[in-house]
């Protein structure tokens, strides 16, 4: 807090590229673990997406009728991914350089799945973030939230489990995640 008693301006974290992207990443974390909420043809807006770890993954799932939004402020990773998807001649993914805070480009109650892995502990803006994921999915959609629990109460980007829940109830909980370092919920849109 700044003396007028409001947060100080602060930018999103961004995780290195290598930790995002090398293949030890695929032994720890399965890119088809969301595969069963996915169908041919739907939309998905992948929150945070860095270079596509996820992204590239739900193309191919989604088959052509489908559709990806990756979206990432890191404007290198989505440059990255720009290239990837050049290479690949992927024509079902929509990349922003762009805050989920902020995503105006996706039109409202259009999107039947939402990743946001470590997302939200990676900006301040939180309660404007889950607002925008309410209002891009539609009824019935699903999301998969999870946040980092360690850091420091005096980094506005931090999230305690509590304010995390407390967002999240916003929404129907499916499935609950709490590890000692990890959050995370399977909510659906009420």
């Amino acid at each position: 807090m700044n003396e007028k008693g409001s947060r100080r301006k602060v930018g999103d974290r961004h995780p290195p590229a290598l930790l995002m992207n090398n293949r030890l990443r695929g032994l720890l974390e399965r890119r088809n673990r969301f595969d069963y909420l996915l169908k041919n043809g739907n939309t998905v807006a992948d929150l945070g997406s860095g270079s596509g770890y996820y992204a590239l993954h739900f193309s191919e799932v989604l088959g052509p009728g489908g559709l990806v939004y990756a979206v990432d402020t890191n404007r290198g990773a989505i440059e990255a991914l720009d290239r990837k998807i050049k290479e690949g001649g992927i024509k079902n993914i929509v990349t922003s350089t762009s805050s989920t805070a902020k995503l105006d480009f996706i039109p409202d109650s259009t999107v039947d799945f939402v990743l946001s892995n470590l997302t939200l502990c990676c900006m301040a803006e939180h309660e404007a973030a889950v607002d925008e994921m309410m209002r891009i999915m539609k009824q019935g959609a699903r999301a998969y939230v999870s946040i980092n629990t360690i850091g420091r109460k005096s980094d506005p980007r931090w999230l305690s489990r509590k304010e995390f829940g407390g967002f999240m109830e916003r929404f129907g909980q499916l499935d609950k995640i709490h590890r000692r370092t990890v959050s995370a919920v399977l909510v659906e849109k009420k």
